[in-house]
């Protein structure tokens, strides 16, 4: 399609885009559309990570495929947050032991993990092997794309009582753009329980109720974001 629309100069506006290949400026530089690719995924992660959290140092795990490379350029793009990748694993798309890359990760001390995947499956085998060696543990922050972003990630895991501890510092991302937190039934329902939720008093050791929100200071300490909920 591209040698054809873009050969003549032809500008293509699509309604729906949710694919990585279109996201190709260079095959693709005449396109508009009003869904974003699946790789802006990156870009979204990236803006999160660095310019909201504040993140310095991560680590990026990803899938070995065109939704995997570009998502991933986008989370090393350092053109307005710079941050540093302290290391990319890419894993080729039926790999089902991650122990050595897992253990390698170790070695860096970075405390934040960014999951590029496109399988749930596959991002939850690696969510549970790296549990169960100690890299994804208390105080440890793990970002992912929307495509794991899916109870299908953690139902896959073997045990199911490592479900809570395991997704305990997940933040996944989804677009979305028929949701409407006020008018909706699923949005009046999560700011019900939002509001309930009990304040935090900041510092470091205090309680963090599982959907609040705490950052890692140090190799070991929890620093708690003073919030009121309601």
């Amino acid at each position: 399609m591209n040698q054809i629309f873009t050969g003549r100069k032809i500008i293509q506006l699509h309604t729906a885009a949710h694919d990585s290949q279109l996201g190709v400026g260079a095959s693709f530089p005449y396109k508009i559309a009003t869904v974003p690719t699946n790789d802006f995924q990156g870009l979204v992660l990236h803006m999160i990570g660095c310019k909201y959290f504040g993140y310095q140092d991560v680590i990026i795990f990803t899938v070995n495929s065109l939704f995997g490379s570009v998502g991933t350029s986008e989370l090393k793009s350092p053109d307005d947050c710079p941050w540093n990748v302290a290391a990319t694993f890419i894993f080729s798309p039926d790999t089902t032991n991650f122990k050595s890359e897992i253990s390698m990760a170790k070695t860096f001390n970075v405390e934040v993990f960014i999951l590029v995947f496109e399988d749930p499956v596959m991002a939850g085998m690696l969510l549970e092997q790296g549990y169960d060696l100690g890299l994804f543990r208390q105080g440890i922050q793990i970002f992912g794309t929307e495509d794991i972003t899916t109870p299908l990630t953690w139902q896959s895991f073997q045990d199911q009582s490592k479900v809570d501890s395991i997704m305990q510092g997940y933040i996944g991302i989804r677009y979305d753009p028929s949701y409407y937190m006020k008018t909706s039934d699923v949005g009046q329902k999560f700011i019900q329980r939002f509001r309930q939720l009990p304040s935090i008093s900041g510092g470091t050791g205090c309680y963090v109720p599982s959907n609040g929100i705490a950052s890692v200071e140090g190799a070991n300490k929890v620093l708690c974001h003073k919030l009121n909920f309601s």
